[in-house]
């Protein structure tokens, strides 16, 4: 089962994720996408430590994400945080031919767990970027988020905290 969970900037995605993975007793792994440059992605990534405590794996992965959950084992749950900065790293790493293939494979493993967490920003909602970049970036990221979209059992929408579902169905 992958569920996606997007949102806006600080809107609950990652919290939201870690509180689900918590809820369910087996094996939780977590693959970090974030690299640590500057002192505000720092913070945050202190703050996602926190939240999960002990009770995650962390794999730090910014780029292979398919090759690092490989070896996983299977019968888990794994929190994937988040598109965004994978979508970046690619994108800064001369990837972004690969992007869509890439994305397939990932989605393959995710498919494999027994719960897959998966979060994402929804950059679309807002103005539209004023550099050339960050245009494609955002465009990009839009179709990363469709196909994982696509392939989700479930899709939220955090906002302001608050979970809507816009695909599937909450847990029984």
């Amino acid at each position: 089962m992958i569920e996606l969970i997007t949102g806006g900037r600080n809107a609950g995605k990652t919290s939201t994720a870690i509180d689900s993975a918590k809820k369910i007793a087996l094996k939780r792994y977590y693959i970090a996408t974030a690299r640590n440059l500057d002192s505000e992605v720092n913070t945050k990534i202190q703050r996602h430590k926190m939240q999960r405590g002990d009770k995650f794996v962390t794999v730090e992965e910014p780029l292979d994400i398919a090759g690092a959950m490989k070896d996983l084992d299977k019968d888990s749950v794994i929190v994937l945080d988040c598109l965004t900065m994978w979508t970046a790293n690619m994108l800064f790493a001369d990837r972004e031919k690969l992007i869509f293939e890439t994305s397939k494979k990932i989605i393959a493993e995710l498919s494999q767990f027994r719960n897959s967490f998966v979060v994402t920003n929804e950059v679309g909602l807002g103005i539209i970027p004023e550099t050339a970049l960050s245009r494609k970036y955002s465009s990009l990221l839009g179709e990363v988020n469709k196909l994982f979209a696509s392939a989700a059992d479930i899709v939220l929408l955090m906002v302001d905290g608050i979970p809507l579902k816009i695909k599937g169905s909450f847990y029984p």
